[in-house]
This record gives structure tokens, sequence and C-alpha cells, in this order.
């Protein structure tokens, strides 16, 4: 769903260790495509998860499910 380089931003229903609200950029995809993957992430084959790079201050990544990151919109996320 996303590419590198796209700008996400971490869905307000995250767990606190993803940043909700926070968005930065996409800088690694790691496609679980078997049970060693889907056991190391906890989460399902066929599923993605994205390494994002954060805006800030202080360097900081995280890898993240995709099922908790929608495309960052700068119209509409006035207030980020």
């Amino acid at each position: 769903m996303f590419d590198y380089g796209d700008t996400v931003k971490i869905k307000k229903n995250s767990p606190e260790k993803f940043r909700p609200g926070q968005y930065g950029d996409v800088c690694g995809i790691t496609a679980i495509d078997n049970k060693v993957l889907a056991e190391f992430y906890n989460e399902e084959i066929g599923s993605t998860v994205y390494t994002i790079e954060f805006a800030s201050k202080e360097y900081y990544e995280a890898e993240i499910p995709e099922r908790y990151l929608e495309i960052f919109d700068a119209n509409s996320d006035c207030d980020n």
C-alpha cells in the first residue's frame, strides 16, 4: 500500500509505542511471507511491516504494521 519515501501518519488508535498521531517517512518495507517473520513481528502472513523514520529533533525509527498507518495528507492534517 505504501512505497519508499511516502509520508505516513500513525493512526490514533495505535499502541503508544508506535507514537500515535505522529508522522514520518517510509524507509523500509518487510513483506510477512513466512512463519518465521509472522512470529517475529506478531503479524499474519500476507501483511506488511514498514520501517518509519520520524521527523523530529532526534533520529528515531520504528517498525510498524501497515494496519496502524495511513497516508499523510497535509491538507487535512494541518494541526501536525
